[in-house]
């Protein structure tokens, strides 16, 4: 846990004042291409569509987490 905050204050402190004035399409934006240049198909065209389908992605994993945990296959080591 501590080297993945590690990182991110480094990442962070590289970037310094630049993602706080961007726009949530342009980061959204940015996202999608990262995703494409990965060779990911999300059949996505654009940011604000990117960001739609990561809401569902999300809510999906924790109505399925949530369930998982309730039926006590979820548990942490």
């Amino acid at each position: 846990m501590q080297d993945k905050k590690a990182k991110h204050e480094e990442m962070m402190e590289k970037m310094g004042d630049r993602h706080k004035f961007e726009t949530l399409v342009s980061k959204w934006r940015k996202i999608l291409t990262l995703i494409m240049n990965a060779g990911c198909s999300m059949h996505v065209r654009n940011g604000p569509a990117c960001k739609d389908k990561w809401t569902i992605i999300t809510s999906d994993f924790k109505k399925i987490f949530d369930f998982m945990v309730g039926i006590g296959q979820n548990q942490e080591n």
